[in-house]
């Protein structure tokens, strides 16, 4: 068994071109980022066919969440791994979920129902969503589909999370005060607007909910 984590990054780098990586971390669009949830959402509850999830039970020994890659084969010998396997054991299934895994392995056509980690189950589903987000977060994270190819960019040109997060946020001003700059310019064009009233309005635009989701990046 290993660390969902190596799950994980293997589709993250399967699936995904652009993929930021940055003091240690990595970084990937809003949209791809939703496509590495519903990933990881399956293996949660054992419906990727490749994998099959362990949620880790630190009390009983098992500290990481881990998951079986069900492709990769290692041949025993009953005679000489039996044993010894047995003597290392620390936890087993229960009927269910040996059932499922059987099904998984034997790439069966019906779903074993189990009790897994999905809202109204085993959590609730304010929890679930947190637990997912916690999964997550240890791998990946999220940009904004908007604003990603910028943060690629100031990426390149930056040494550390804090100044990168300055960086974007000064970006991200930047972009909004000149786009409502242009729509003030563009209504300067049907009405004549002073100094004075150029500003009055744009304080009124930048507080409008429907400004708001314009100018916003």
């Amino acid at each position: 068994m290993r660390d969902i984590g190596v799950a994980v990054n293997r589709y993250i780098e399967e699936t995904t071109k652009d993929i930021v990586e940055f003091d240690g971390s990595k970084f990937i669009s809003q949209s791809n980022y939703y496509n590495v949830e519903s990933f990881i959402k399956k293996i949660l509850n054992n419906n990727e066919t490749n994998y099959f999830f362990l949620n880790k039970e630190p009390e009983i020994g098992l500290h990481d969440n881990l998951c079986t890659f069900l492709r990769l084969s290692v041949s025993l010998k009953s005679d000489d791994h039996y044993a010894l396997c047995t003597k290392a054991k620390i936890l087993e299934l229960t009927s269910e979920f040996q059932a499922k895994l059987g099904w998984l392995v034997g790439n069966l056509y019906s779903r074993v129902g189990t009790d897994d980690y999905a809202p109204g189950t085993n959590l609730a589903a304010d929890q679930y969503k947190s637990y997912v987000q916690d999964v997550m977060s240890e791998y990946i994270g999220m940009v904004p589909d908007k604003i990603f190819r910028d943060f690629k960019k100031v990426a390149k040109h930056t040494n550390n999370m804090n100044e990168l997060d300055e960086r974007m946020l000064d970006l991200i001003e930047t972009k909004k005060k000149s786009r409502l700059s242009n729509i003030i310019s563009v209504i300067g064009r049907v009405v004549q607007l002073d100094e004075t009233q150029k500003e009055k309005l744009r304080n009124v635009l930048s507080q409008d909910g429907s400004v708001k989701r314009i100018i916003d990046p």
